[in-house]
């Protein structure tokens, strides 16, 4: 007897392991409610046969990044933008360069701009550090593209994702057109991340697409599947077996599919549920060594705030106003130090926005290296001037162009998206305003009196005769307009009772308007604006657009108010 019940109690020991070992086996575990509340789910969970967490094989001891991902503290118009995209792709540079084992992703998010999405995806995809989208609140639209990019999805309950209908700017509805283009585009952008990332695509697919409908089947290879697949099922039954039986619709057609935390985690698309980030740590079964937050940093604050491309316009309208007073008041060389500051701050605004990179830095050092040898260098302004001045222009338009635009070019239409060209549109917009900008500002100065650089040489030149001023009859110059000459007193008669010898007091300054023709040595450079002396006295002169070293002869074309107009010879 008491060997039977030794033996009794034996096997109930033995079965009661095999039911704690195998307690997964009675069936897959009832997925949350998320309607429960956080204390209902005291401890995370995985999705039996979803191994997107295991699958990126993270150390248990990791350094983890943490990007925040929202609508008001990553982005600048408040929903997925470029800045955003810029902003996403530096921090995933940094978590590279740094060696981080895993980024996670903290969604919250209304959607956005298509074209920036893609841009944040292709970060992700080239980052070489896994990615985890971990939705805190709602994953909408261009957010549900976001996390479908990612190599893994994890939930809060409560939750949302999905929702990726097209629309035109400020939410109104695309044409008829552009709509079925931006349908099948989408599609294909969904797909492939499916493919890629092993998600659901006939969920994904109905979350960007009205027309089709989504359905449940019972083939456990072939769980949704569209009414479209489902069609062409049909035709191929010879090769593929029998049609499998629906047992549910998820989307019926004219509707845009949102799932649920439950639902996502249901259908395999959410790797777990999980009512923190901690809670996501110990789903992975890992305990991170180092936790970064990597939140936007005060400088991406104000180049947030400045890189709107208004101000990046008015960036180069002052540093126009800046170079423009250095030519018309030269020596003191402010002018060129506002040009170049407000160029530097331009650029930098842009790398923060992401539409300028290499290319165009490399562009802009070689306009500053350029214009640096004709102001020290080569004196003149020839053919690096006028190539310096060009690469500026270049430099500055192509900080306007987002990245991809010059290859699109050279694309047929039906090549780029309807969103990337929607963007490309918006960027060419800016450039053209600051292209008529920079052409205005330059006429400007011409109207104004101000001899560009080089401008000289592209006009015909007329020698000028010397006569006197019968011959070249000028407009009276007023008194103040005359040089200014120290009056002496006549110590003639002192110096012969004493016996004394002194200098003789200089001649008097000729009339202004007796200059024309007359020559002269530069007595500091012209830049082309300075210093001349001629008969002993000291003029405001400037060239034609010519620079004048100091000490070189000139000669007197024509006088403009109390200035002289000379040229070099």
């Amino acid at each position: 007897m008491i060997r039977f019940r030794t033996v009794a109690a034996a096997l109930s020991a033995l079965c009661l392991t095999a039911i704690a070992a195998r307690g997964f086996d009675e069936g897959p575990p009832k997925p949350v409610d998320p309607e429960a509340g956080p204390g209902a789910h005291n401890a995370p969970g995985v999705k039996p046969g979803n191994a997107h967490l295991q699958n990126l094989h993270i150390p248990v001891r990791p350094r983890v990044m943490v990007i925040p991902f929202n609508d008001e503290e990553s982005t600048r118009k408040g929903m997925i933008d470029d800045w955003e995209a810029g902003y996403v792709g530096r921090r995933m540079r940094e978590a590279k360069r740094e060696k981080y084992d895993l980024v996670v992703l903290e969604i919250d998010t209304g959607g956005g701009e298509v074209a920036a999405c893609e841009k944040i995806n292709k970060h992700i995809e080239n980052g070489g550090v896994p990615v985890v989208a971990f939705i805190r609140g709602q994953a909408f639209s261009g957010g549900a593209i976001v996390s479908l990019g990612c190599n893994a999805i994890a939930m809060e309950p409560g939750g949302q994702v999905g929702g990726a209908q097209a629309v035109g700017a400020g939410g109104v509805n695309l044409p008829s057109d552009m709509r079925e283009k931006a349908r099948a585009y989408l599609t294909a952008l969904v797909t492939g991340l499916c493919e890629r990332n092993d998600y659901p695509k006939a969920l994904a697919r109905g979350m960007v697409d009205q027309g089709v409908e989504v359905v449940e089947t019972d083939d456990p290879t072939h769980r949704f599947l569209t009414n479209d697949d489902m069609e062409d099922w049909a035709k191929h039954t010879d090769r593929r077996g029998p049609v499998p039986s629906v047992i549910s619709t998820w989307k019926k057609k004219d509707s845009i599919l949102s799932l649920t935390a439950n639902q996502a985690y249901d259908a395999n698309m959410a790797s777990s549920l999980c009512k923190d980030r901690n809670a996501l740590f110990a789903t992975m079964s890992i305990q991170p060594s180092e936790v970064y937050e990597a939140g936007v940093t005060p400088a991406e604050k104000v180049a947030r705030f400045l890189g709107h491309p208004g101000w990046l316009v008015l960036l180069v309208v002052v540093g126009l106003i800046g170079l423009i007073w250095e030519l018309k008041a030269p020596g003191h060389g402010v002018g060129y130090g506002v040009f170049g500051l407000c160029l530097c701050v331009f650029f930098w605004l842009a790398i923060f926005a992401d539409t300028a990179g290499a290319a165009e830095l490399i562009l802009f050092g070689l306009c500053m290296l350029l214009l640096g040898l004709e102001l020290f260098v080569l004196p003149g302004f020839g053919v690096a001037g006028f190539a310096g001045i060009a690469l500026v222009l270049l430099s500055i338009m192509l900080a306007f162009l987002p990245e991809g635009t010059i290859p699109s070019f050279f694309k047929a239409p039906g090549e780029v998206s309807p969103f990337q060209a929607e963007l490309i549109e918006s960027s060419l917009m800016w450039a053209a305003i600051a292209l008529f900008t920079v052409i205005g500002a330059i006429l400007f100065g011409i109207f104004t009196g101000i001899k560009l650089p080089g401008l000289s040489r592209l006009a015909l030149k007329s020698e000028v005769v010397s006569g006197t001023a019968a011959e070249s009859p000028a407009a009276p110059v007023p008194a103040s307009a005359q040089p200014y000459t120290p009056a002496y007193p006549d110590t003639s008669k002192a110096a012969a009772q004493t016996g004394s010898t002194s200098s003789p007091a200089p001649a008097e300054a000729p009339k202004i308007s007796e200059l024309v023709g007359k020559e002269g040595v530069a007595e500091s450079v012209l830049r082309p604006a300075g210093k001349v002396r001629l008969d002993g006295h000291s003029y405001d002169a400037s060239t034609e657009g010519e620079w004048v070293e100091a000490g070189r002869k000139v000669k007197v074309l024509e006088v403009r108010g109390s200035a002289l107009r000379v040229r070099g010879i």
